[in-house]
C-alpha cells in the first residue's frame, strides 16, 4: 500500500515540460525584421517584451549590435488570446504591430501607422 501511494505521488506531482505552446507570456528579448507593404521582412528589429507590459525597441542597426541602433523607443504591449499588440511612438508616428501568436517563441504579423495595424507591412519576430 505504501509503495502504491508512493508512485501516485511521484507521478501525480510531476511537472509538465513546456511544448512551446504556452502563449501565455511573451516577456523577453525577442529578434526578428520587419518590411514595407507585402515585402518578405528583411530590416532588421529587436524588440523587449518586459513582464510589466512596457517594451524597447530596437531597429535601424547592423549585425546583431542594438547598442548602435539608430532607433530605440519604449511602448507598451498586450497579449490577449493569443494575439501580441504592441505600439510605441517615434517621432510624431504611433506604431502598432500585432500578430496573432500560434506558438510561444515565434510571431509574425502586420505593422501600422495608428490607428492602423497594418498599412505598412509585415513583421516576424523569434524568441531568443
Amino acid at each position: 500500500v505504501f509503495c502504491l501511494l508512493l508512485l501516485i505521488l511521484v507521478t501525480g506531482c510531476k511537472k509538465e515540460k513546456n511544448s512551446g505552446n504556452d502563449i501565455s507570456n511573451i516577456a523577453g528579448y525577442w529578434m526578428g525584421a520587419y518590411a514595407y507593404g507585402n515585402d518578405p521582412p528583411d530590416i532588421k528589429m529587436s524588440v523587449i517584451f518586459r513582464n510589466n507590459g512596457t517594451i524597447k525597441v530596437y531597429y535601424g542597426y547592423n549585425g546583431n549590435d542594438t547598442a548602435s541602433a539608430a532607433f530605440k523607443p519604449e511602448g507598451t504591449y498586450t497579449l490577449n488570446n493569443n494575439v501580441a499588440t504592441f505600439q510605441y511612438n517615434e517621432g510624431s508616428y504611433v506604431f502598432i504591430h500585432k500578430a496573432t501568436l500560434t506558438v510561444a517563441n515565434a510571431q509574425s504579423g502586420t505593422w501600422g501607422t495608428a490607428p492602423s495595424d497594418d498599412d505598412g507591412g509585415l513583421y516576424s519576430l523569434v524568441l531568443q
